[in-house]
């Protein structure tokens, strides 16, 4: 094997190891559904994408105004975009881990699910929330500590990578000799 064939692979590795260990993650918090009449106020006027998980069922929930005695949300369901659909298959037993470049997902760090049991009136349209059945609520964010953790993992992955790459040309440099008889 000559030095430019190691160079190649060498940089192969590398940059795979990089996209591996380089992650941006999303972390969930949750909120008591005791809480959920004061996250839907909270949350509504931060702009949050809200998310009702009904059973096996997920819908986009707009519209969402609050009755005056604060136990039910009226609202509109409707079908849940792609781009809001990552923690669905991602999320709680997956990586939870987004691209910041991907336009496609990066809403994740944005969006709160409403967790209830099913309920077959839940249907795209006109929907009373019942604020009591909701049994948690994941409210969605960036996880700053997670992410740096990866990208610090990243750098020395990428620092030992390039330190044995550097002694095995080294090595065959002045040996004059490759350990793989080339």
């Amino acid at each position: 094997m000559n030095i430019k064939t190691l160079y190649k692979i060498s940089a192969m590795v590398l940059v795979a190891a990089i996209f591996v260990a380089c992650k941006t993650y999303y972390k969930a918090n949750y909120i008591g559904p005791s809480s959920s009449v004061k996250a839907v106020d909270s949350l509504k006027k931060n702009n949050r994408y809200f998310i009702l998980r009904n059973g096996d069922e997920a819908f986009y929930i707009k519209n969402i105004e609050l009755s005056t005695d604060q136990k039910t949300a009226q609202c509109t369901l409707d079908l849940l975009p792609l781009k809001h659909q990552l923690h669905l298959s991602k999320g709680r037993d997956g990586r939870m881990w987004y691209s910041t470049k991907d336009s496609l997902y990066k809403e994740v760090i944005n969006e709160v699910h409403y967790y209830m049991p099913k309920d077959n009136t839940a249907v795209i349209g006109n929907y009373t929330l019942q604020l009591d059945k909701v049994n948690k609520i994941e409210v969605l964010e960036h996880d700053k500590k997670r992410t740096k953790s990866s990208y610090i993992t990243g750098a020395f992955i990428a620092t030992g990578g390039i330190l044995v790459i550097v002694v095995i040309i080294a090595a065959i440099t002045f040996n004059g000799n490759s350990i793989w008889g080339g």
